[in-house]
């Protein structure tokens, strides 16, 4: 490639689109690189066909969208064009619970970590786990992951009591009123999110690119700030609602999230776990407790 050359990539169609060098003065097609589903792995055809090409050549790049063209002002050298690296952090029990509850199926953590490493080329996977005393199968799994590259951080999951209620009950019998306890169980939890937190401040920057994997609003402040940082940030969970009741329905995805995806501008992108059920879910799930 000379420097009298550039990459386009062309929207032939809604999530389709098609990579090629080119000449600038003829605007003539040197050579077709593919054509892909997503804007994503066109991009990173086009920085594979990049870095093969010799140290201190320029050129220029250019995005022909349906409805629109720009061209990318900025020069890039080849072989020393700095990628963003992407990373991947999992909230283990949000993701599990959507997944089981909303969508009816369990996540391979196996499968989801080899399809972050090869598909989505995450640089680094975090995952971040309550894990109960006794649950061989599970620290099994996790300690497969760790061999295999990726961070794990697991917790002890902790039970606590809720403090019960006391309810006036007015017997339909006698109409009499009197006071009933009632027991509002218990909750578990294993709380990594300040761990999570901590390992993304670490890493966000301009050159950093992040999928987290939550429905949690908890994280609404950290996504704001890595933002700030110049990180690319993607939401990964499921935005389905299911009937709780009449005129009820339930969604593991917070309000804050939604609106953080909503936002004017999309300073976050979602992306439905749902899409990727077929590469991702368990073959056979063993029965466990949620946490």
């Amino acid at each position: 490639m000379s420097a009298n050359n550039y990459i386009q990539i062309k929207e032939i169609s809604p999530e389709r689109y098609s990579v090629s060098e080119k000449d600038y003065e003829s605007e003539g097609e040197i050579c077709a690189l593919g054509t892909f589903d997503s804007m994503k792995s066109a991009v990173e055809k086009a920085e594979v066909h990049i870095r093969e090409i010799e140290h201190g050549v320029e050129y220029g790049i250019r995005f022909s969208l349906i409805g629109e063209e720009k061209q990318q002002d900025k020069k890039i050298v080849g072989k020393d064009f700095d990628m963003k690296k992407a990373f991947a952090f999992i909230d283990v029990q949000n993701t599990e619970t959507t997944t089981r509850q909303i969508l009816g199926f369990s996540v391979d953590w196996g499968k989801l970590f080899d399809f972050l490493k090869t598909d989505w080329k995450c640089e680094k996977v975090f995952f971040y786990s309550g894990i109960d005393v006794g649950d061989s199968e599970l620290e099994k799994e996790f300690k497969k992951l760790a061999d295999d590259g990726c961070v794990v951080r697991a917790k002890l999951v902790f039970a606590y009591k809720n403090k019960d209620k006391n309810i006036d009950v007015k017997c339909p019998k006698c109409e009499h009123d009197f006071e009933k306890v009632v027991d509002m169980g218990y909750n578990r939890k294993s709380n990594c999110d300040v761990d999570l937190t901590v390992d993304a401040m670490e890493i966000a920057g301009p050159n950093a690119e992040f999928y987290i994997f939550t429905g949690d609003g908890d994280f609404e402040y950290l996504i704001k700030k890595v933002i700030e940082k110049g990180t690319v940030v993607h939401i990964v969970s499921s935005a389905k609602k299911i009937k709780s009741g009449p005129r009820y329905s339930t969604s593991r995805f917070s309000t804050k999230l939604r609106k953080l995806t909503e936002e004017e501008g999309k300073p976050v992108d979602f992306l439905n776990i749902d899409n990727l059920k077929m590469k991702i879910k368990k073959e056979k799930a063993a029965k466990r407790d949620l946490f």
